[in-house]
This record gives structure tokens, C-alpha cells and sequence, in this order.
């Protein structure tokens, strides 16, 4: 009896240990896929783990989402100065001459694009369909928010398209499928050879039991970007036939005229040498905001 007992304390024993040993191993490759992470993420990045946002801490998770220029404008805050101030007082502004960091570049309301990508991921990670809704519509606030901003000042911004897009994928998330196309047919207007676009414009049409029109708009999409991969194999998926759509052809635009130099007058004046005082920039700030602390 003694050794039939003491058999099953040392099997339960075994079985425990081996939970333990399991348990340890996946807990360590998590760690180590974690650590991968991490150290794949720039200085700029690791730094905006634990950053708040809206109040809420960011998780790895949600600074591996964020686009680079969002990493290098510290999600609107550096160094505890609103970043553009931050950034030139420690030096990093060359941050924003790097390619992938475009975005921000003389863009004062860029961190509420950022603001908005957080709110989106939010809104998807959650299972909560009221704190869902709230995150959705905050994530659609802040792209609003530069859409207004850069209309009342009359600036030109060239990825306006995303940020309607950001705006259209908003309402498609809440089933608001005219207000969804109302903002991608701005985005595409804005920016015809916009990829992402049509795949979303696509999107909305197959959610309205319209696959013709879904075609329709991945044709259009193929017939500005025809190299692109993605837009033929939703072309094919969506029942299109080969060969894909006959690309626009881009007018061609004529080489500007050389202006000839007059030859100056002897005795006058070289206009050419004249110098004009640069005018000093005008520095733009978005408007007020309840959640942006550096906006006026």
C-alpha cells in the first residue's frame, strides 16, 4: 500500500513538474518573441512603450502599429515640449528629412493623425462594444480634425487622401455605408492613384451586396496603378477577366521654357544681385483641443 501511494505521489509529482516545465518554456519563447520585438523597434519607438495617450499607457503592440514618423515625433510629445518644440531643442529634427518620417514634416497637426491610428487599434483590440463605438468615433475626430484644420488655413497637404480614408474606414466600422463612400470618393478625388483607396471603396460595395460595383472600382483602381499586385488579385477574385484593364495614359507634360537673360546695361544696376530679406515663417499651430495639452 506504502508503495502503491508513495507510485502516485511521485507520478503526480512528475505530471506537475512537467505543467511547470511547459509552462516555463512558453512563457520564455514568449519572452523571447517579445524581446525580437523589441529590439526591431528604433530608439524612438521603445521609448513610447508605457507612453500615455488619451490617458491610457501604449502597449508594445500598439507602438509596433504606429507609422515610423509617429515613433519620431514621440506621439506629439518630446522631452515634455509639444514635439516640434522638443525636437529642436534636443536636435532631432533631421528625424523628419528620413523618407518613412515624410509625414510629419512641416505638419504642426500630425500627432493627431497618430492620435487617431491609437484610437483605431483601441477600437479593434476591444470586445466592448461601447467603449468600440467611443474609440471609433474618436479615431474619425481627430482625422476630422485635420481635414478642418488644413481647409481654414488653406493648406495643401499631400496625404490628405489617408487621412480620408482613415475618416471613410470609420464609418464603414459603424455600417454608415453612404457617409463610408462619401469619404472615399474624396480621397480618391484628392489623390486618384490612391492603392489603398479603391481596396477600401471595394470593401464598402461587396458589404452592400454590390460585387459589380466592387469590380468597378478595382478596375479603376488597376486602370491609375497598374503594377499594382494587390488591386489585380482582387480583379481576378472579384471575377475579372484577363488581361487586366488597359492603363490611362498620363499626359505628358513639356519641358518648362529657358528664360533668356537680358544682357544689363552698362552703368545700371544688377537687379540679379539685389537681396531681398527672407520674410520670417509664420509658425502654424492646430486650434484648440481638449486632448492636445501643447494646442493654443
Amino acid at each position: 500500500m506504502t508503495t502503491i501511494r508513495t507510485l502516485i505521489l511521485w507520478d503526480g509529482n512528475m505530471m506537475f513538474n512537467g505543467v511547470k516545465r511547459i509552462s516555463f518554456y512558453i512563457i520564455f519563447f514568449l519572452g523571447l518573441l517579445l524581446s525580437a520585438t523589441s529590439f526591431a523597434l528604433s530608439p524612438e519607438a521603445l521609448r513610447l512603450v508605457g507612453q500615455r495617450v488619451k490617458g491610457v499607457p501604449m502597449t508594445l503592440n500598439e507602438v509596433n502599429a504606429m507609422p515610423p514618423a509617429c515613433h519620431a515625433i514621440g506621439m506629439g510629445e518630446v522631452n515634455g515640449a509639444f514635439w516640434a518644440e522638443g525636437m529642436k531643442k534636443n536636435g532631432s529634427e533631421s528625424l523628419l528629412e528620413r523618407p518613412e518620417n515624410a509625414m510629419a514634416k512641416d505638419a504642426g497637426w500630425f500627432h493627431h493623425y497618430c492620435w487617431g491610428l491609437v484610437e483605431k487599434h483601441r477600437a479593434f483590440a476591444t470586445v466592448n462594444a461601447a467603449n468600440r463605438a467611443s474609440q471609433t468615433r474618436i479615431w474619425r475626430n481627430e482625422m476630422q480634425y485635420i481635414v478642418d484644420w488644413t481647409t481654414k488655413h488653406s493648406i495643401t497637404w499631400f496625404y490628405l487622401p489617408m487621412v480620408h480614408r482613415e475618416i471613410a474606414e470609420s464609418h464603414m466600422q459603424e455600417k454608415n455605408y453612404p457617409n463610408a463612400l462619401r469619404s472615399i470618393n474624396i480621397a480618391i478625388g484628392l489623390n486618384p492613384e490612391c492603392t489603398p483607396c479603391y481596396f477600401l471603396l471595394a470593401d464598402i460595395h461587396e458589404q452592400l451586396k454590390a460585387r459589380d460595383k466592387a469590380l468597378a472600382a478595382v478596375t479603376e483602381g488597376l486602370k491609375h496603378t497598374p503594377a499594382a499586385r494587390g488591386l489585380q488579385r482582387r480583379y481576378t477574385e472579384l471575377g475579372g477577366r484577363l488581361p487586366f484593364p488597359e492603363p490611362y495614359v498620363k499626359p505628358e507634360i513639356p519641358p518648362e521654357p529657358t528664360a533668356e537673360k537680358d544682357t544689363p546695361v552698362s552703368g545700371a544696376p544688377d537687379s540679379t544681385k539685389a537681396e531681398v530679406a527672407p520674410a520670417e515663417p509664420v509658425r502654424e499651430q492646430p486650434p484648440g483641443n481638449p486632448y492636445c495639452r501643447f494646442c493654443p
